[in-house]
């Protein structure tokens, strides 16, 4: 997530082209993680009962979704590239509360396992 909301940012320096260079890099790094992460995070919640299921109810929102960079790209290509950076990165930056929360969330859970089993640490 953190990857592509930097690429975001940075493609929005039209000047640099060593930076936008670095955005493309930061966002195929971001988007392979993504996917990369979520597969193992619906193990990791949910467990391999319905694995199938929940992985490819996900992978279909995200082709329903990805859907919307036809228009765009549509936009980008009549010259709204800001507009359309802008547009991403703000639809990344939705996800932050989200993601900062489940962070909490499971370290909260995994303190609160040590002290039910604190011979687990060892």
């Amino acid at each position: 997530l953190g990857f592509a909301l930097v690429s975001y940012v940075i493609l929005l320096s039209p000047a640099l082209d060593f930076l936008q260079i670095l955005g493309m890099a930061s966002f195929g790094v971001g988007s392979l993680l993504l996917f990369a992460l979520y597969f193992s995070n619906i193990d990791r919640r949910f467990g391999l009962e319905h694995y199938g299921t929940l992985a490819g109810t996900g992978m279909l929102t995200s082709a329903v979704f990805s859907l919307l960079q036809y228009p765009l790209y549509t936009m980008a290509v009549d010259g709204a590239v800001d507009e359309v950076n802008m547009i991403c990165a703000v639809a990344v930056a939705v996800c932050v509360p989200y993601t900062v929360w489940l962070s909490l969330k499971e370290a909260r859970e995994k303190v609160e396992d040590l002290i039910k089993h604190p011979r687990a640490m060892l």
